[in-house]
């Protein structure tokens, strides 16, 4: 069972349910029967999953990488108690079933919901229904069920969803008829304006390549005072990004870099850092912003870390 423990309780004996499928985890965290503590190193995707599918009363905890975990029942309260870990949840999150991994693609899979659009590779734009057990050749395997125009059915094997891409455009696209070329001639197209840009990349590219920029200096002592100042430990993403970009602008070639990331992850402070170096550096700064309201947000935000 290894050596994790649920610090509310002590372990007792029972049948610890079976979790290999997203329908198997769904029915396990609707039982209201049982009280569910979930411990996991994939934070984000469960609490995802949970939201999209109106799950809640479930409590879910990170745990480090390192740690060993296993679920079990505990005596932690008068109502029988689960522990889910991420022995539990591996059949999803770790285990590959195929050369294309589904736990790549289980962003996906875990925050659709029952009517949202989606496109298929080879099958052009649908609706997105549910996942269903379906038995071929005394087979059970799980199926995304795919709706498209004129009542067409399709049925893509979770181990295919690397196919399927939440659509993203208009708000409610024309859907795709299985027996139809639209969307043969559609991709086709596409083709040819993807190499269009493609060339145009490379183009922008390679005379990127060949230009010489601005190189910043190098200041390791005034960096380490300024990052020791913030009031937070820099999470591995933002000091991964804070050296790459350090690494960027102390190059000669022109920078080009895109940092993102979801609201409150960070971003801010990062740009600090480019922007503490550039000062350092003797350059003057121009921070822009898409709101004023958030200009005026980040400029008191400025003032306090500067």
């Amino acid at each position: 069972m290894g050596d994790f423990s649920d610090p509310n309780g002590v372990s007792i004996d029972g049948s610890i349910p079976e979790i290999a499928s997203i329908i198997d985890l769904e029915q396990v965290l609707r039982d209201t029967n049982i009280e569910i503590q979930i411990y996991t190193r994939y934070l984000r995707t469960i609490e995802d999953f949970m939201q999209y599918n109106g799950i809640t009363g479930i409590s879910v905890r990170e745990v480090s990488s390192s740690r060993l975990m296993s679920g079990m029942w505990t005596d932690a309260s008068n109502k029988k108690h689960l522990i889910i870990a991420d022995d539990l949840l591996s059949q999803i999150f770790v285990k590959k079933r195929t050369r294309k991994s589904i736990a790549k693609h289980l962003d996906l899979l875990l925050t659709l919901k029952p009517g949202d659009y989606i496109v298929h590779r080879e099958h052009g734009i649908a609706l997105f229904h549910s996942v269903v057990k379906k038995t071929l050749g005394e087979i059970e395997r799980e199926y995304m069920e795919l709706h498209y125009a004129d009542s067409d059915k399709l049925f893509v094997p979770l181990t295919e969803i690397y196919r399927v891409s939440r659509y993203i455009g208009d708000n409610h696209p024309t859907l795709t008829r299985l027996s139809g070329t639209e969307w043969e001639r559609t991709m086709a197209k596409t083709d040819e304006e993807i190499e269009a840009i493609a060339a145009d990349i490379l183009e922008t590219s390679a005379r990127r390549t060949l230009a010489k920029g601005r190189a910043f200096g190098a200041y390791p002592e005034e960096e380490k005072i300024f990052q020791e100042a913030f009031v937070y430990t820099y999470t591995l993403d933002q000091k991964s990004a804070i050296d790459e970009i350090f690494a960027d602008m102390e190059s000669e070639s022109p920078m080009d870099r895109l940092v993102s990331g979801d609201v409150g992850f960070g971003k801010t402070e990062v740009a600090m850092n480019a922007i503490y170096k550039a000062v350092l550096s003797g350059t003057q700064v121009a921070v822009l912003s898409p709101l004023l309201v958030l200009a005026d947000e980040h400029y008191e935000t400025f003032v306090d870390r500067l």
